[in-house]
């Protein structure tokens, strides 16, 4: 987290403790308003992760658990189909063809063209024009 703070947005004071996965002091640096006391803060619908974070975080001092997360295919589908409104459905495929066309098949149409330098992208010297 040393050189990654500003990917959190916390303060040069935050610290991290490695063996809790607790970021110490987290609301600093720009995030103060976002600090709450236990009573205000949201709580769990499963009780364990409540009693987890009143017994591991110091409120008062403005720690945070870091938590960190995987996604597979399954779980983007269980994801999708669960949270994402049907309506938007059309408008994520849309996106996501308009990312992978820009991202993957331009830059290999591009690359396989040796007859003009795109940006970047040049032909082999003595090669093309």
């Amino acid at each position: 987290m040393a050189t990654q703070r500003h990917v959190f947005g916390v303060g040069d004071d935050a610290g991290f403790d490695e063996d809790r996965f607790v970021i110490t002091d987290a609301y600093t640096g720009g995030s103060d308003d976002l600090k709450k006391t236990w009573d205000t803060a949201p709580k769990h619908r499963d009780a364990r992760y409540n009693t987890f974070c009143q017994e591991t975080l110091d409120y008062t001092r403005g720690d945070d658990v870091l938590q960190l997360g995987q996604m597979d295919l399954a779980a983007m589908r269980t994801y999708l189909t669960r949270e994402v409104p049907k309506s938007a459905i059309v408008g994520l495929l849309l996106t996501a063809g308009l990312v992978a066309l820009r991202r993957i098949v331009l830059p290999a149409i591009h690359w396989a063209d040796s007859s003009q330098t795109w940006s970047t992208l040049r032909p082999a010297k003595g090669r093309g024009r």
